[in-house]
Formats: structure tokens, C-alpha cells, sequence
């Protein structure tokens, strides 16, 4: 097992959307923010392979090009399409605004008026926003969007969130 794998700090820095030109570009939707300050040099996971990114150049919006270490061609680079890209969350440096990363919130457990209701046991995008799964303690899920509204308050510590009842309502 590879230093990267072994490491339990792992998150998820992106999605790789498709090939871009025929030199194993790569367009991805990336999760983080602050690609400008990630600590170098850059290793990610891809179905458990470890590649170093070359570069990285921002399009609009979240997406950005990445070149990658030993993905130099177009059928290469077609074998990644729709792969989550996996970061060492320890080189992702947080900003002054305390950046919540997806690998923060995985596992806590999620209370609302004073009720453990369950816990985060994923977060998925269809595009508007990200979305909480949390799973009860009867095993259903309830999706809930990831907004100022919705959380009242989060500790990184205890690993809790505290969500808004009313917000709960309306989502669930």
C-alpha cells in the first residue's frame, strides 16, 4: 500500500468531467477553492493509481484543466472520465474563512432540537448545491442542501452538526 493510501486524511478534490485536446488534458470540477494554495509537490489518487499533477489551469467557474503525471494522450485520458480525484486533505492549506472540506462533515453526527437524528454518511452535487445524505438511525436518508440556512452551527472537534428545524421541514 502506497504512503498516499495509508495516509486517513484523504478527501475528495474533484470530479474529472472528460478529455480535453489530445495531450491528455483533463477537464475536472474541483471541490476546492484554493487550487492556488495547495503545498507542493501535488500527489492524487485515481482508482487507488497515484498521479502528480503538472499543471493545473482554471477555466470558468469550478472547472479547471489538469495535466497529470503519465496521462499524455487522449485514450489515456478518456479511461479517467467521470473518476473522483482524491487529495491528501493535509496539503490543502485553509484559508482565513475556516474552509469546510467534504471529508470534515463525513461521519458526523447530526442533531436538530436537541435529537441525534442520524449522520452524514455522504455528500453528492447535482449542481445547485452540495447535498448532505444523512442517514437516521432507522437506516432511511434524508437530503438535505448544504446552506447558511440549513446548519446552524458545525464543531470540527466533536465532529456535530446542529441543523436548523425549520430548514429540516422544508427539505426533509
Amino acid at each position: 500500500m502506497s504512503s498516499f493510501l495509508s495516509n486517513n486524511n484523504i478527501t475528495t478534490f474533484g470530479v474529472i468531467i472528460r478529455p480535453h485536446g489530445l495531450n491528455g488534458g483533463l477537464k475536472c470540477n474541483l471541490e476546492f477553492d484554493g487550487i492556488q494554495n495547495i503545498k507542493q509537490p501535488v500527489i492524487i489518487s485515481i482508482d487507488d493509481i497515484e498521479y502528480t499533477i503538472i499543471s493545473c489551469n482554471p477555466l470558468s467557474g469550478d472547472f479547471f484543466i489538469l495535466y497529470l503525471s503519465g496521462i499524455d494522450n487522449i485514450t489515456k485520458a478518456t479511461a479517467l472520465k467521470n473518476k473522483t480525484i482524491l487529495i491528501n486533505a493535509d496539503l490543502l492549506e485553509r484559508n482565513q474563512n475556516d474552509d469546510i472540506y467534504i471529508n470534515d462533515l463525513l461521519n458526523c453526527e447530526v442533531i436538530c432540537n436537541e435529537k441525534i437524528i442520524g449522520y452524514i454518511d455522504n455528500i453528492v452535487n447535482y449542481g445547485a448545491s452540495d447535498i448532505m445524505c444523512i442517514r437516521q438511525c432507522d437506516k432511511t436518508e434524508i437530503l438535505l442542501p448544504i446552506m447558511p440556512d440549513t446548519i446552524l452551527e458545525f464543531n470540527i472537534i466533536t465532529k456535530t452538526i446542529i441543523l436548523n428545524a425549520s430548514e429540516l421541514e422544508i427539505w426533509a
